[in-house]
């Protein structure tokens, strides 16, 4: 899907939203690697790259994988 954006402001709305939809499934890895995405794209001025690292970051803070935290919803408030 993203070889057929040219633009990559596209593509990192793109990676993001994608993210934030997996993430409200609860589809964890997958939002993480869409997030990943966005910040591949370098753009760090944009809304969504700000977004996706605070989010990669909240993870990470949890100290638990996002296979974890996927299985055991509510854990990543901790």
């Amino acid at each position: 899907m993203l070889a057929s954006i040219k633009d990559m402001r596209h593509a990192c709305g793109a990676a993001y939203y994608l993210g934030v939809r997996a993430q409200s499934e609860n589809r964890l890895v997958d939002a993480g690697e869409w997030y990943q995405v966005v910040l591949e794209t370098g753009l760090h001025k944009t809304f969504e790259f700000q977004a996706a690292y605070d989010q990669l970051q909240a993870w990470l803070k949890t100290r638990r994988s996002l296979q974890y935290l996927q299985a055991h919803p509510g854990h990543d408030k901790e």
